[in-house]
């Protein structure tokens, strides 16, 4: 299951813009490649550090063991760049 922390090390990981939205229930990740925006997903501002956050493979078009290899870094950016131009989300 991943959680806010893994959220957050994806995001940084990917080198997204955080969208903060204070009165929102979560901050806006967004990923861009070469200026065009590819993916986002939301972070949870809830208390709860383990509160799942288990809609992050889907909107980064990758599996949950993927997306747990960017958060514990055995994955980096060129590796998720590779995937989106596998899966045709990034020209070559």
């Amino acid at each position: 299951m991943l959680d806010r922390e893994h959220a957050t090390k994806i995001a940084e990981k990917l080198k997204a813009e955080i969208n903060e939205k204070r009165n929102r229930p979560h901050d806006l990740a967004v990923i861009k490649y070469n200026g065009k925006w590819i993916a986002a997903f939301g972070i949870s501002h809830s208390s709860k550090k383990s509160e799942p956050h288990d809609h992050i493979p889907k909107s980064l078009k990758c599996s949950p063991h993927f997306c747990l290899e960017l958060a514990t870094c055995s994955k980096y950016l060129d590796d998720w760049v590779q995937l989106m131009r596998e899966k045709g989300m990034i020209e070559n």
